[in-house]
């Protein structure tokens, strides 16, 4: 709780994108599976460190993903909807890929959601494999 508190003053003294909504974000659990001895286990990961995301036109800002997912801005892409078509946006909810196998799921309506990594599951060889991770989050609205 004291990385979030810590996250919220950083970002109210660093401003933002106008018009841009910003969330600051904890990891909460992790989970995932490693590769021994030619076998998944079950496991979970040390938490990775807070994060902000933004929110413009009720889609995530790519560039506030990009450094979640270790990859360049020009290569996260995201898309959002509503979950009541043709009616104004109650719940909206954005999904995001980017880098090879990852993944971000999000509502910036209830401030929870996941990221996902699964590069590891389509390694060529059968004897190398990395860590498939799970991390949900939640955030709070600065």
């Amino acid at each position: 709780m004291m990385r979030l508190i810590l996250c919220v003053v950083v970002a109210a003294l660093s401003g933002g994108v106008a018009s841009a909504q910003t969330f600051a974000c904890q990891y909460v659990a992790s989970a995932g599976l490693v590769w021994k001895n030619e076998k998944w286990r079950n496991t979970t990961f040390a938490l990775p460190k807070p994060f902000f995301l933004k929110v413009a036109s009720n889609n995530l800002v790519p560039a506030s993903v990009a450094p979640i997912f270790h990859a360049g801005e020009w290569d996260v892409k995201c898309d959002s909807r509503s979950n009541e078509t043709g009616k104004p946006v109650k719940n909206v909810e954005v999904s995001c890929v980017g880098g090879l196998g990852n993944f971000l799921y999000f509502s910036p309506t209830n401030g929870q959601g996941a990221v996902v990594f699964t590069y590891g599951s389509a390694a060529e060889h059968q004897s190398i494999r990395d860590d498939l991770q799970l991390y949900p989050f939640t955030c709070q609205k600065m």
